[in-house]
């Protein structure tokens, strides 16, 4: 019975996998597809699983329709425009005064983090999770780091698209959507991975997708 449910699990983790990134990376345009795919995928309250990553739930597509449970509550400012805070031309102060909960002293390098949490609002293709801002001796920003999840990446695709120039890298894992950027010398920008949560709760609709991202300060 432990074999049989093991290729069952495994046969249903495969197939969503598979169909999920075969009609993104078919669709002219990965913004749309995104949103396509999510769409669709939210009426009948499930996305792909993610095949490759370390799941910690025993089965798949777990949806609780019937949970009343309210959206995160925003951290800090309401954000309307993610380049109100994936931007580089900040303070420290800058930071103190829009979140009341920093965290300091995280280095990396040369670098010294302030970290805050962040919820950009409610609807499908908000942010929630936490963004570093690191910053060099001379007190400028040079990084910044996003670690959290969103219901819909197509908007955060599309924002990283336009004004950071970030364009779609094919990889092996069929679970994964990875992006970088490059400058005006061919050096390394910044890079954004996303893939589809293994659990899918209708009471947390911004946590269908993880998110990574990291950006470099422009040159």
């Amino acid at each position: 019975m432990t074999m049989f449910k093991t290729l069952v699990y495994s046969g249903i983790g495969l197939g969503a996998a598979v169909v999920g990134p075969y009609l993104f990376f078919t669709a002219p345009d990965h913004v749309n597809a995104v949103r396509q795919s999510v769409a669709g995928n939210r009426s009948a309250g499930v996305l792909p699983a993610d095949a490759a990553g370390d799941h910690s739930a025993d089965a798949p597509f777990a949806v609780d329709e019937g949970s009343t449970k309210p959206l995160p509550p925003l951290a800090g400012r309401p954000v309307s425009d993610f380049g109100e805070v994936f931007r580089f031309d900040i303070s420290t102060c800058w930071i103190a005064e829009r979140w009341p909960h920093v965290s300091t002293g995280l280095a990396q390098l040369q670098l010294n983090g302030y970290r805050v949490p962040l919820v950009t609002g409610t609807d499908q293709t908000d942010l929630a999770g936490a963004l570093t801002y690191y910053f060099s001796p001379r007190q400028r920003v040079e990084r910044l780091v996003f670690h959290g999840t969103t219901g819909d990446p197509s908007r955060l695709v599309a924002f990283l698209g336009r004004h950071y120039r970030f364009v779609h890298r094919p990889v092996n894992d069929p679970g994964v959507f990875v992006y970088e950027a490059v400058d005006r010398n061919g050096n390394f920008a910044g890079s954004a991975e996303i893939r589809s949560s293994w659990t899918v709760r209708a009471d947390e609709p911004l946590r269908r997708f993880q998110v990574k991202l990291q950006l470099e300060r422009p040159t």
